[in-house]
Order: structure tokens, then sequence, then C-alpha cells
């Protein structure tokens, strides 16, 4: 077990494999309004492996600060790319690790990254972990607030869960609500889900913020947040993982049909 978690941390970092789901959507007029980075990890023994697979070992022993940082530093790296091409970027959602949710020296990093290819800091949509608000509140509140100041925008993740705790809502500088995947995938079973994803919609608008449902698998489950007032909707529903060139011509065509 020892020599397996060796290899597979020193081989991540080495050959990690980006890719991009068109998952978010306009609910209004159904276009391609962002995207979420992935990263997977072709293991030379147990081939292309998903994140559930790999990140809790690199959580446990710190890895995931090296994962993390590629990550960026790729979504970076792509908004530039299409930015100096003429393109219209769309913002790139990626998570931020708990143990990066209040780091200095990744605040000064992504700050220099930025400088350095002049990409806007509202193209980075950088997720909040709800558990991570919870545990650390006087830490993550704080550095939330110089990541808005910064210019990022700012998710809070897994809302309408148990574990993510609304009151923090009035005080967390955040742009996006992220619906609970399995919270919008049970809304279909009863009219009591329906009217608690409606409430979490009512309270958004109440805060200014916009709510996007995670985990739509289907067109009962599109309907259902359709009818809540959620603002946009990203999962299975709405296509596959992409490549970056794949996903390029999938918000190409967007555009061209709603310039």
């Amino acid at each position: 077990m020892h020599e397996e978690k060796c290899l597979e941390k020193r081989t991540v970092y080495q050959g990690p494999s980006f890719s991009i789901r068109q998952d978010r959507v306009e609910l209004e007029d159904g276009r391609a309004v962002g995207a979420e980075a992935k990263i997977r990890w072709n293991h030379p023994e147990r081939g292309m492996l998903m994140p559930e697979a790999f990140i809790p070992l690199f959580e446990n022993n710190l890895f995931i600060l090296k994962v993390d940082r590629f990550v960026f530093d790729t979504v970076v790296e792509q908004q530039r790319r299409w930015l100096e091409e003429g393109k219209k970027p769309v913002p790139l959602s990626m998570h931020l690790s708990p143990h990066q949710a209040y780091d200095e020296h990744l605040l000064q990093y992504m700050s220099q990254r930025l400088k350095d290819t002049g990409v806007p800091a509202f193209l980075i949509e950088l997720e909040l972990d709800p558990v991570l608000l919870q545990q650390n509140r006087e830490k993550v509140l704080p550095f939330a607030r110089k990541l808005y100041q910064r210019g990022f925008t700012l998710a809070a993740g897994g809302c309408g869960s148990g574990g993510f705790p609304l009151h923090l809502l009035r005080d967390l500088p955040v742009s996006v609500l992220k619906a609970d995947r399995q919270f919008v995938q049970e809304s279909t079973d009863s009219q009591r889900g329906e009217q608690l994803i409606t409430g979490l919609a009512d309270m958004a608008r109440e805060l200014h913020v916009k709510v996007v449902a995670e985990g739509v698998e289907d067109e009962r489950q599109l309907e259902v947040v359709i009818r809540a007032g959620c603002d946009m909707a990203q999962g299975a529903h709405f296509g596959a993982y992409l490549t970056r060139e794949e996903f390029e011509t999938v918000l190409g065509q967007a555009q061209e049909e709603n310039p």
C-alpha cells in the first residue's frame, strides 16, 4: 500500500489530464455561460481515474497543494489564450481545496499570475467548500473577503445540504450559490423538495446572487429547477466532459447564436 501511494504521488503531478465540463447553461435561453475545470489522472496501470479516486489521498498528504496550483495555472492560461485570440471567454470554475482556503501565499501567487498574464480575476470562479465554512469560519471569511476585493468570483458550494451553514451567507461575499447535487436530484421525489429549491432561489434573489442547480441529469429535474427560479444549471443533462477544443466549439456556437 505504501508503494502504491508513493507511485500515485509521483505520477499524478507528472501527467494530470485537464478537461472542461460544458455543463453550466443559462436557463432563460440555454446559452453556455460557464464551465468547470476538472482534473483526471491517466494512471499507467489503472487507466483514467476520476477525482474521487485520488483527491482524498492528496488531501491527506497535502500534495493537493500542487494539484490546485496546476489547475489554477491551467485555467488562467486557458483564459489568456482565449483573450489573446479575440474570443469572448466565460468564467471557469475550480474548487478551492480546504488546505488552500485561507492560504495567504496562495493569494499572493494567484494575484501575481493574473498580473503577469493580464487575465481579469472575475473570469476565475473559486468554489468554497461548505464543510470548510462550517469548521473554519474565523479564517475563511477574512480570506474570502480578500479574494473578493481582488476581483475573483466566489461561489458557495453545497447549498441546501445539511452541511451548509446558510447563516454565513450574510457575511460571505459570494456571487453564486450552488444548489447541492443531491438536493436537486431529490427534488423530483416530492413537492416539498421543489419548494425547498424555490426557497433557496428566492433567498438568493434577496441577496442579489445567482443560483446554479448542480447535478441536473434529466428533463424532469430541469423542469423543476426552472420552475423553482434557478438562474443556471449544470450536470450530465447538458453534456459530458469535453476537451478544451471541444468546449471552444460549443462556446463559439452559443456566442454566434446569442452575440
